[in-house]
């Protein structure tokens, strides 16, 4: 795991130290809540992408965020996709003046955590520059399109699970056409544990009580 070669590139080798690769607790709560999931209240096409989008490196920069919009909306064509705007992109589209009613993308209002589980479920594909549902698109074995040119979750960019695009249109449709033929066969391991993260790491402070 990424995490333990970082420690022990960091000299937690030498300090006399235990290191535990106990997995994930985000992992544990993506198992935990998925059968808890609820179906946001509006209405949704039965085949669709998932996109959120809120950083300020995206949303104030407004070459960015056009080429960002743009892309989202040729993806629309093919494969609708649903978008629960963040406040702050919300605004930004508005000072552009952008038409909202006629766009292809479906913009939705925030949603909370099990809705989003839900959309997770469900989506085919996942466009975001969020840290956090980054993972979580490949908890729920959905590839991942991401609007930033760097990530901390570097073993599912090396393994092939998430991209890169910064806001770059083309590299953000042709990430989408890739993506959608590949089949979901290389989910099946398990980079953040079993999910009993949560067990493992009680058990290993235990151990030192």
């Amino acid at each position: 795991m990424v995490a333990i070669e970082n420690l022990l590139k960091e000299g937690y080798g030498n300090f006399g130290c235990e290191l535990n690769n106990c997995g994930d607790v985000m992992y544990d709560a993506a198992l935990y809540y998925q059968d808890k999931a609820k179906k946001p209240n509006t209405n949704l096409p039965s085949r669709f992408s998932l996109c959120t989008m809120h950083r300020a490196e995206n949303t104030d920069n407004v070459d960015n965020l056009i080429n960002i919009i743009k892309a989202l909306e040729e993806v629309s064509e093919t494969c609708p996709v649903v978008f629960p705007i963040h406040p702050r992109t919300r605004n930004k589209l508005n000072s552009l003046n952008y038409n909202f009613p006629e766009s292809k993308i479906l913009f939705i209002d925030p949603v909370g955590y099990l809705e989003m589980v839900w959309l997770l479920k469900n989506c085919e594909l996942v466009f975001t520059d969020s840290g956090g549902l980054q993972k979580e698109a490949y908890f729920f074995e959905k590839y991942c399109v991401i609007f930033n040119n760097k990530t901390p979750w570097i073993e599912l960019n090396t393994k092939g699970f998430n991209k890169l695009v910064g806001c770059d249109k083309g590299k953000t449709i042709e990430a989408f056409q890739y993506f959608s033929k590949m089949s979901k066969s290389g989910f099946g391991i398990q980079i953040y544990g079993d999910g009993d993260a949560g067990k493992k790491i009680v058990d290993s402070i235990l151990k030192y009580i």
